[in-house]
């Protein structure tokens, strides 16, 4: 398997290491502890199961509460769409780059913002992302890394 996370740089962390974006994580829980959560983020095609990072668990619980604020239904996450966000945002990091993927999903992606009520925000006012974060989708993937250069690059993706 593809380990997508090795040339990240976590903030106050070194090249080789596996966290995302810590500065933006708004707990009590230490940078890089990851929480595992197999009865939601399970593969489509195996019983193989992926553990989300504090960040990301902020991402999935903020775009939820905006869909059910309007009386959508909450999105599931998507073993598949996981590691495609974390491979392209990734990607974005390595780069200093943020360009929208070639997969055949709905994406939003962003780069700069430190916080994830502060990306959220960003994504909401903008018509564009605000339609794919409320559109008829049903699942989703979502990652957040820092770069080199410190910037925090952001992407979620959707089917």
């Amino acid at each position: 398997m593809l380990e997508v996370l090795l040339c990240l740089v976590a903030l106050g962390g070194d090249a080789t290491t596996d966290k995302p974006a810590q500065a933006a994580v708004e707990t009590s829980v230490q940078a890089g502890e990851k929480k595992k959560v197999p009865e939601i983020v399970k593969s489509e095609t195996s019983d193989e199961t992926v553990e989300l990072y504090e960040i990301e668990e902020q991402l999935v619980q903020h775009v939820n509460i905006e869909r059910q604020r309007l009386g959508l239904r909450p999105l599931v996450l998507s073993f598949d769409l996981m590691r495609s966000a974390r491979s392209h945002c990734t990607w974005m990091c390595w780069n200093n780059s943020m360009t929208h993927t070639r997969a055949p999903v709905a994406e939003t992606i962003a780069a700069g913002q430190q916080s994830v009520p502060s990306v959220m925000n960003s994504w909401m006012r903008s018509s564009g992302h605000r339609s794919i974060i409320l559109g008829r989708y049903s699942r989703f993937g979502v990652s957040a890394y820092t770069s080199r250069s410190g910037t925090v690059y952001w992407a979620m993706q959707f089917q």
